[in-house]
């Protein structure tokens, strides 16, 4: 087996080192969380521009066809600068849950947001085991959240 970056995965861990290290330091990172929302629209706005929120989708839905490998160097970056972007919850949880069972309207109304930025998500449960035909996603609304749920995953 062969356990090193490619090319590309490098220039990625790299330039998001760099990024992080500029533009996300310690007094950044304090500002966000005195703000209450955990989130900065400059920092979420700069990961899409460099494609961050689109690694793990499909090319048909504005994705870049990344893999696991990619999302374990974004969220292992993200680890070492204590980001406390959405990260996890919209594009690796929400977002994967889409990708995996939503239906290709679902995918095409949700996954590119998510890849320019446009929405941030969180995966909402409210059963130990929830019905397999359903698909529930938190979506970010002007006025606050909104649970969307569709039976049948359409």
């Amino acid at each position: 087996m062969n356990f090193e970056l490619t090319e590309e995965q490098q220039m990625l861990q790299d330039s998001l080192r760099r990024f992080l290290a500029n533009e996300y330091t310690f007094e950044k990172r304090r500002e966000i969380i005195e703000s209450g929302k955990g989130t900065d629209a400059g920092i979420w706005n700069a990961l899409a521009e460099m494609g961050l929120l689109a690694f793990t989708f499909p090319e048909d839905y504005d994705g870049l066809g990344g893999n696991g490998i990619d999302t374990m160097l974004v969220m292992e970056s993200f680890g070492r600068a204590l980001v406390t972007e959405p990260y996890l919850a919209t594009v690796v949880l929400a977002g994967g849950l889409v990708r995996d069972a939503g239906s290709d309207a679902q995918k095409q109304a949700i996954l590119p947001a998510i890849a320019s930025g446009e929405k941030l998500m969180a995966l909402a449960t409210g059963r130990p085991r929830p019905h397999p035909g359903c698909l529930g996603a938190g979506l970010q609304r002007p006025h606050g959240w909104r649970h969307e749920r569709r039976a049948g995953g359409g």
